[in-house]
This record gives structure tokens, sequence and C-alpha cells, in this order.
């Protein structure tokens, strides 16, 4: 895919940070921190599962926490700079970003700004942002415990494993999941006082991230907390049409890109996906080659027409192959995909066309 998620909000599910290398074996308290105890409880007696051991909760300060929720901003060496660099390009090729973009810059404020934790599976830590439980922190602390569920249940390290197909999915079903345990603590155990402070954290938040992010291009705004977006809406669409509780089910096997945009398409013959190819030029450097997937196409359509128009063409998807690759010293892309019937591809087409007008 072109795009790798991450995922943005009051909560993080933290992936890739660092190699397994680096990275010692995880040890585990005997019990919880008392602080976070009680939650705990709540979050294994809501979502129907035993924790199997608890884990370490961090609280840092605020400098603590966005050092290490952002990363060292020296780390990339040359060959990665090059390779955030090529992205850009290829983003621009596309007429996605515009003007002077940073990647490493934006990345690193969608990761802290605006959170107030997150879960790092690797590690197997929760990292709170300060040592207060207000209201939002104890919502954001029960969002992040059930990735702690998800986790120990179902390996959500494998939105790291490149053989692993459905990372997007995964982490979306996860976001989803740990999404609707947050909206349901807030409703069932916040006071109607704690509530009224929990919107006004909530709010302020947002607002101080609004102005935090204003240099990081909407496109990765978008894609980053996408899985959220999609994770939610996907899981009630399931529930409701179901009626039954698909939590576990989708986690152990998690929807395509394409099933999250169009949930009826969910294990039908629509969601079957055409293998298409594409090749760079004679003589060109190839810099990465994949497939596009449905949610870039929506973004990439939806940013020059209406998109709700860009969703229903992007509803026939069938699959696509794309590459990018440096000629004469440009960064170029070439993408080709097909629709699910010959009206589908007659649809993407004509969207291609209107897209390349405008």
């Amino acid at each position: 895919m072109l795009v790798a998620s991450a995922v943005v909000g009051l909560g993080v599910l933290r992936s890739g940070s660092t190699s397994s290398a680096e990275t010692p074996a995880p040890t585990y308290p005997s019990a919880w921190d008392p602080k976070v105890a009680p939650i705990a409880d709540w979050v294994s007696d809501e979502r129907d599962l035993e924790f199997r051991h608890p884990v370490e909760v961090v609280f840092q300060t605020e400098d603590e926490y966005v050092e290490e929720a952002a990363g060292d901003p020296t780390a990339a060496d040359e060959d990665e700079q090059q390779e955030m660099d090529d992205f850009v390009a290829t983003m621009r090729a596309l007429g996605l970003v515009e003007g002077e973009v940073d990647l490493g810059a934006a990345t690193r404020d969608l990761a802290s700004e605006g959170t107030l934790a997150y879960y790092d599976p690797e590690r197997e830590v929760v990292v709170v942002r300060g040592d207060e439980l207000t209201p939002a922190v104890r919502v954001t602390v029960a969002h992040e415990l059930t990735h702690v569920l998800q986790d120990q249940h179902f390996d959500l390290q494998r939105t790291d494993d490149e053989a692993f197909e459905e990372h997007d999915g995964l982490r979306a079903m996860a976001e989803g999941d740990a999404g609707r345990i947050e909206d349901i603590y807030v409703t069932e155990v916040l006071t109607a006082e704690e509530r009224a402070a929990y919107e006004e954290e909530t709010e302020t938040s947002i607002d101080e991230s609004e102005v935090a992010l204003e240099g990081v291009p909407p496109v990765l705004s978008i894609l980053f907390g996408a899985p959220y977006a999609l994770g939610e809406g996907f899981l009630t669409y399931r529930e409701r049409v179901d009626g039954g509780q698909p939590w576990d089910a989708v986690l152990r096997d998690p929807p395509s890109q394409e099933e999250m945009l169009d949930p009826s398409a969910w294990e039908t013959e629509r969601a079957e996906v055409t293998e298409v190819e594409i090749a760079a030029p004679d003589g060109a450097e190839v810099l990465d080659e994949d497939t596009f997937d449905p949610l870039t196409w929506f973004v990439l359509l939806a940013s020059r027409a209406d998109p709700v128009e860009a969703l229903q063409v992007v509803d026939g998807w069938g699959g696509d192959a794309y590459v990018a690759y440096r000629h004469d010293d440009e960064v170029c892309a070439a993408m080709a995909v097909t629709g699910d019937d010959a009206a589908a591809t007659e649809s993407l087409h004509a969207a291609l066309v209107a897209w390349a007008a405008a």
C-alpha cells in the first residue's frame, strides 16, 4: 500500500517504534497499578476477556511523553531520509501535497500532539501523559487497556509483519473495538459532572492539536486517522446487520480496506481482488511498487471531486497496482486499476479523467 497507516487521537496504538533486536523481552508487574486497577477490572468485564497478566502503566511528564511519543528527530539515516523525500515527491506527483513538507516532523507531530496515552505492543507497556487521572485520561486509559486485552488474545504485533496482508484491517478493528469500549465507559461509568469535564477537556485538546498540526498536510492526517473512523463504522454496521458481536472474529480475521470502506461487501464476491500489473519505464529507477488500495484511491479522487461521488466510484474497485520511480531526476508514479465489472472500470476511468482535468 502507498501509505502505511498510523493512528492519531486521544489514545494511540503505537507500532514499529524500535526493532526487535533493540527491545528487551518485556517484564510484567505482579499486579496492576492501584490507580488503574479499577479501570482494568471494568474493561475486562465489559470486553468479556480476562487479562493474562498485568502490564506496566507509565505516567510521564509532558516533556517526557512528547519526546518518547514523537521519537528522535535525528534518528533517520541518509537512506531513510531519501525514502521519505521520495515518498513526499510521489505524493506531490499525485497532487496530494504541495509546498515544503517535512515528513519526519509531520509524523512526529501526528504521533504526539493531541494524544493522552498510547499502548506499545512491542514493549507491552501503556504510557500516559501526566500523572493526573482526569476524566479524559481515565477514558483514554480504558481505550489503551482494551488494546492490551486485544494484544494478549489476538496478537496486535501482526501489524508489523510484512507477510500479514490485512495489517490495515487489524489496526482499524483494534481501534474500532477500543473506541467502542471507550464510548461505553463515558456513558456508563462517568458521572454527569465527569462527562461535562471530559467533553471540555476533549474540546480543548482538539483545539490545541489543530493549532499544533497546522503544518501537517491534510492527506496525512486523513490517512493516519482513518483506522478510527473505518474501524468503528465497520463494527457498528456489522453489529446491526448481523445482530451479533463481531469484535473477536474480525480481530482474528480482519477485513480488507475494500470491506471497511463498504462493509456490505464483507465476505462476498465483491471483496475478491483481481491481480493487476504495472511497470516503470525502461531505464527508470524503481522507488516503490505495491498496491495503491481503495482508501488511497478515495483520497486521491476526493481531492479533486465530490467525496460522496468518489466513494461511490471506489466501491467498484476490483484491484490495482502502482509503481513510483525516478526518471531524469524527477519522481513519477504509474498506476493501473480495474473495477469489479466493466461498468465499475468505466466509472473509475471517467473519474480519473475528471481528476486529471482538475
